[in-house]
């Protein structure tokens, strides 16, 4: 992991979970930053500091539906499995949008 993802998870107090390095199918987080980045759509008002941008990511964390979120947890089966039948490797599948990938550089840098 970059050395700058590693600052920002401490600075920001956010705990990582261990995942297996070529099991991309087991990290629901993806998701989750994808429905982030369409909740933050939908916040108008403009960003101009980091700290407004974090804001931000925030409001539209918390704007997720509670059922969205409960649809990546009962994935998780669907999701090992997946990871089984490929013998611990990547089905294919590409669980990030380039917009989720998009709003964390742009925080990134605006830090």
């Amino acid at each position: 992991m970059a050395s700058i993802l590693q600052w920002f998870f401490v600075t920001h107090q956010i705990e990582l979970l261990p995942w297996p390095a070529r099991s991309l199918d087991l990290s629901p987080i993806k998701n989750m930053w994808s429905m982030v980045t369409q909740q933050s759509t939908h916040i108008t008002h403009p960003t101009t500091t980091p700290d407004q941008l974090w804001q931000l990511v925030e409001a539209a964390w918390s704007a997720v539906p509670q059922e969205h979120i409960q649809s990546l947890f009962e994935s998780m089966l669907r999701r090992v499995a997946a990871v089984i039948s490929n013998n611990g490797g990547y089905s294919g599948r590409n669980h990030t949008s380039q917009k989720s990938i998009n709003l964390i550089i742009l925080y990134l840098v605006n830090m």
